[in-house]
């Protein structure tokens, strides 16, 4: 089940933050409707899932995998290979992607 609080934002704001940016305009989170550009876009980092241990989200950003709309169009098999979490994890996963890409 997904926990649509404010503590399951501080994840994604953590990844968001640690990103240096030069030259770019980056507005604040609340302030500058940065959390609202990610709630319309729906560009919410994978870190943003419960269901995916700090392993799993290491092996796929080394894989370039960033969104959970990346995670929503994966194939259980090809998520499994990619952070070697078995395959009726990987339902799992993709399961919450899908619920929070919706």
């Amino acid at each position: 089940m997904l926990e649509n609080s404010s503590s399951s934002r501080s994840r994604y704001i953590c990844v968001i933050s640690r990103k240096v940016l030069e030259n770019i305009f980056v507005p604040s989170w609340r302030e500058g409707g940065l959390e609202k550009m990610v709630e319309e876009k729906k560009l919410y980092p994978i870190t943003a899932l419960f269901s995916l241990n700090e392993y799993a989200v290491r092996r796929l950003l080394e894989a370039g995998v960033v969104l959970v709309k990346e995670l929503a169009l994966m194939k259980p098999k090809v998520l499994q290979r990619l952070t070697g979490i078995p395959f009726h994890r990987a339902i799992i996963v993709i399961r919450e992607a899908e619920k929070l890409n919706r």
